[in-house]
């Protein structure tokens, strides 16, 4: 009698073996599982038939899927290659008969000699398509182990990519590749976000939900006291707001979320930034008595006022001319 040693299983022997040929058979039709799937099963099989279990809700752990892929050695965890259910439909008989077509579509029209002969080769083709990134993820490189942050300038974005067309014929030979290069994209700054770049594309972001919202908070934040005040005066208090505290709509609210109190005290506010605004001199009075000192004051005590500060031993090319020196000189040409 064959006996593990250690404590035994939650699960019997016979519903292990169950489970790993549900895994197997899965994968082998295309739909393998997930270790979170298995889990699943599990805790539905301890909840329909109740028994002694260490589980948080009868929900076995990782380290109990760990000991399983133990006990079951032909089962073990490999990464997928995901590929379109037309693709996976594809049998040796639909080739076959694909080929069969091909064959009676040349022999009708005349056209089975384009495969024979010494240049038949260069004329089975066989073409796919792979995606090369602009700015490549960079790898282990050298520098100074003193550098704390060590940098690679690069010239792209690490998202942008293009897709190149590889050609390749039966004898060989390779056909230049056809490069498809990223589309022109539209960046818009409220909602920090890319978009291609056409009529629809950009109607459709226009007028989309995030977009009117974002823009609202972002005009929101840079009105100014004056203009809230006169925009919010003339809306009805939000009731849902009023009563709970919140709105789903936020700024696109077409209700306001301010209450009377604190309507009128901006609006105090605003009359003492205007009075005391008022009190400040008029841009014309600013410049008519900014006039009336330049009269005052000679052109040239400008002048002299700063050669006073420099060194008298200056070459003549340093030293700055009077004003006598500039009105007496006469240029009749430039450069």
């Amino acid at each position: 009698m064959a006996r593990k040693m250690g404590p035994a299983t939650i699960l019997t022997q016979q519903e292990e073996d169950q489970i790993e040929e549900w895994i197997v058979k899965k994968a082998m039709l295309g739909f393998p599982l997930h270790p979170e799937d298995v889990k699943d099963s599990i805790q539905g099989l301890l909840t329909e038939s109740p028994r002694e279990n260490p589980f948080t809700n009868n929900r076995p752990g990782i380290k109990w899927f760990n000991l399983f892929l133990k006990r079951h050695p032909e089962i073990k965890k490999r990464n997928t290659e995901v590929i379109p259910k037309d693709r996976a439909e594809v049998t040796k008989e639909n080739l076959e008969e694909c080929f069969n077509e091909l064959n009676n579509f040349l022999i009708e029209h005349d056209c089975v000699g384009i495969f024979e002969g010494s240049t038949r080769g260069r004329r089975v083709l066989n073409l796919d398509e792979t995606g090369c990134l602009t700015c490549p993820k960079t790898g282990k490189v050298l520098g100074p182990k003193q550098l704390p942050d060590f940098y690679e300038v690069t010239t792209g974005s690490e998202k942008q990519s293009i897709t190149v067309l590889c050609t390749y014929s039966a004898d060989g030979s390779a056909l230049p590749p056809m490069v498809v290069k990223m589309g022109k994209r539209y960046f818009c700054d409220y909602c920090q976000r890319s978009f291609v770049d056409d009529i629809e594309s950009r109607k459709k972001h226009l007028f989309g939900v995030s977009h009117l919202r974002m823009k609202k908070e972002y005009y929101a934040m840079i009105r100014d006291l004056k203009t809230l005040v006169q925009e919010e005066r003339s809306k009805e208090l939000c009731r849902r707001f009023r009563n709970t505290g919140e709105c789903s709509f936020g700024v696109l609210c077409n209700h306001t979320h301010y209450s009377p109190e604190e309507l009128a005290h901006f609006e105090a506010t605003v009359k003492l930034q205007e009075e005391e605004r008022s009190k400040l001199p008029k841009i014309e009075e600013w410049i008519a008595r900014k006039a009336e000192l330049d009269k005052k004051i000679p052109v040239d005590a400008h002048v002299n006022r700063l050669t006073t500060l420099l060194d008298p031993s200056l070459p003549p090319s340093l030293r700055l001319p009077s004003w006598s020196d500039i009105s007496s000189t006469s240029l009749l040409e430039w450069g």
